[in-house]
This record gives structure tokens, C-alpha cells and sequence, in this order.
């Protein structure tokens, strides 16, 4: 019995040395691969073959190394770059991939095609940031831009919403003006009625080309909604871009010092217009699905007239999205000392 055993101790201690001696031996063999990668300065024929077998490598530390080599060695070669940007390592294809559109940027237009295709998020990523930087846009470059309005990454797609967005506004709340030293309270609240708003799904990114933000929109097309909730509470099982447009009509112009259109939460993120005129936005990616945001319409406004509303919305969550809370008017006026 006791023989037994001793048997089975011996054998298992043999094979913890056995495994340790492997494991030392691939150890070793992989710190010996990246000590003569990291060696190779100015690669000759025999370097390159051996560095080429390296992309192959289950060792992904080994693979990325010899790719950085050879990437510089053929910076001026496009068919050896695309060859190591078609290799299935993330870390590996976008640094080939950048590679060639800082050398070759026709041959990048044609492999960012293929990577907002078939590469996963890391190197689209690469792809998308070199086509919104490649300006004027080719007709090749803008559709490709555009597809990826659609991409199922949030972050390429937020990418080339934000390079075609031709909307901006550099308006500041008076209240966070740097130049007014007057003290300012709010005089008046206007509240927007939650019922009686338009609604419409935007799938294809399109409604802001197509002016839906602008007073004579047709709105036929649009479907009866009330806001303080999300969308998905009257029937929409959707996930993407959605507008909404109020008319309000407003009282006789009072005295004021600024005028300021309030959203208690707009999930996630929203652009909106005034009288057709863009106002401002609240973008702050999943982050502000509940958060307060504030645009100044001092100007837009007119007073004893009706106003147009519209606001654009994001959202990417599956069971949130819209004008879920409030919406005002708030009249500011100097403080009287």
C-alpha cells in the first residue's frame, strides 16, 4: 500500500517538473523571439522571413512586435502593408491600416472600406477617424462616412454623425456669460403642455438634410405623441434617432434680459431647434439620459406668435428614449438692486 503511494507522489511530482520545464521552454523560447525581433535594426532578406513567420505567432506580444518592425520596413511597400493589415489581430491591423493611409491614402479609402466591413471595433475606429479627416470629402469618402452613420459600433457611428453634422452654435446661457456681472432671476415660466407634440422615426439619419426642424416641414407624415415618458410607452420598440415638434403659441413680449428653453431629461442625447434655427444641444453620450440642460432662444423667440419646437433625439438604449420629462419656458430679468 504504502509502495503505491510513493508511486504516486513520484509520478506527480515527475509531472509538475515536466510541465514546469515546459512551460520554462516556451518562456524561453518566446523571450528569445522578441529579444532578436527587438535586435533587428536594419532587417536583411532571412530577418524578414523570419519576422513575416512571427505575424503567425500564438503569442500576440511577439506578433505585434514584428509587426511594428516590419510596417516601418515596408512603409513605402502598399502591397506589404495591406498584406500584415489583413492579419486577424486587432492591435496589428489598425497600425498597417494607419500606416497606409499616411503613405498611401487612395489605397486607405479602399481598405477603410473593407475594415468598416469586416474588422472589428478597434480598427474601424482607425478607419472612420482618417475618413472625417480627409477633407474636402470625396464623393467615395462622404458615402462612406455616411454608411457609417448605421455602424453597430456607438462610437464609430458617433464618429461620422459628428463629421457630417453641419449644425452649430456657440450661443452661452446668460447665466454662464462671463461678460454680464448683473444678477438675473428668473421673471416667468412658460410651460410646454406634454400633450399634442409630433413624432417621427429618423432610421436613416436623415430628417436634419430634409429640414423636419424647419416650420413649413409637412406634417402628415408625423404621428401624435405626448412627452414625460419615453417613446417606447406609446408603441415604439425602436433604438436610434427620433424628432419631435411642438407649436406653442406665446403671450405679448415682456421685459427681459434673456430668454431660455429648459428640458428636465431628454434620453440620451438631443439637438433642437427654434423658428427653424438651431439652438443648441445636450450630448453627452449615455451619460445624460437624465440629466438637466438649458438653450438660449433669446433670439429665436416671437412674442404674441406661434413657435415652432423641434428636437432631434438619440438614443442607443433598448428600452429608453425620448422627451421623458418636462419642458419649459423661463423668462430672465435683471435683479433690481
Amino acid at each position: 500500500m504504502c509502495s503505491i503511494r510513493f508511486f504516486r507522489r513520484a509520478l506527480l511530482i515527475v509531472l509538475c517538473f515536466s510541465f514546469m520545464s515546459k512551460a520554462c521552454n516556451e518562456s524561453n523560447i518566446a523571450d528569445d523571439k522578441l529579444n532578436i525581433i527587438k535586435s533587428v535594426k536594419n532587417p536583411k532578406s532571412q530577418d524578414i522571413e523570419f519576422l513575416e513567420k512571427c505575424l503567425k505567432d500564438d503569442d500576440l506580444v511577439i506578433r505585434r512586435t514584428s509587426a511594428r518592425v516590419l510596417i516601418e520596413y515596408f512603409s513605402e511597400n502598399n502591397e506589404k502593408l495591406d498584406a500584415i493589415y489583413k492579419n486577424d489581430d486587432a492591435i496589428v491591423s489598425k497600425t498597417a491600416l494607419q500606416k497606409i493611409f499616411d503613405n498611401f491614402p487612395e489605397q486607405g479609402l479602399i481598405v477603410a472600406e473593407d475594415a468598416l466591413k469586416n474588422k472589428p471595433e478597434l480598427v474601424k475606429i482607425v478607419a472612420i477617424a482618417n475618413l472625417v479627416n480627409q477633407k474636402p470629402y470625396s464623393a467615395k469618402t462622404l458615402e462612406l462616412i455616411k454608411q457609417s452613420q448605421n455602424d453597430k459600433s456607438v462610437r464609430v457611428k458617433k464618429m461620422a454623425v459628428k463629421a457630417l453634422w453641419p449644425f452649430h452654435s456657440k450661443k452661452v446661457l446668460l447665466r454662464d456669460r462671463v461678460d454680464f456681472d448683473y444678477e438675473v432671476a428668473v421673471k416667468s415660466t412658460i410651460q410646454v403642455p406634454n400633450e399634442k407634440w409630433l413624432f417621427r422615426t429618423d432610421p436613416n439619419q436623415s430628417g436634419h438634410y430634409m429640414n423636419w426642424f424647419a416650420a413649413g416641414d409637412d406634417e402628415s407624415k408625423w404621428s401624435p405623441i405626448s412627452i414625460g415618458d419615453f417613446w417606447q410607452k406609446d408603441g415604439y420598440d425602436y433604438s436610434g434617432i427620433a424628432w419631435y415638434r411642438k407649436w406653442i403659441e406665446l403671450p405679448e413680449k415682456p421685459s427681459h434680459a434673456a430668454v431660455e428653453l429648459h428640458f428636465d431629461s431628454v434620453c440620451e442625447s438631443a439637438w433642437v431647434w427654434v423658428n427653424g434655427e438651431y439652438v443648441g444641444e445636450h450630448d453627452e453620450g449615455g451619460a445624460g439620459w437624465d440629466k438637466h440642460f438649458a438653450v438660449d432662444i433669446t433670439n429665436e423667440i416671437k412674442w404674441s406668435q406661434k413657435n415652432i419646437i423641434a428636437v432631434r433625439v438619440l438614443s442607443n438604449l433598448p428600452n429608453a428614449g425620448g422627451i421623458w420629462k418636462s419642458v419649459r419656458i423661463e423668462v430672465l430679468d435683471k435683479v433690481s438692486p
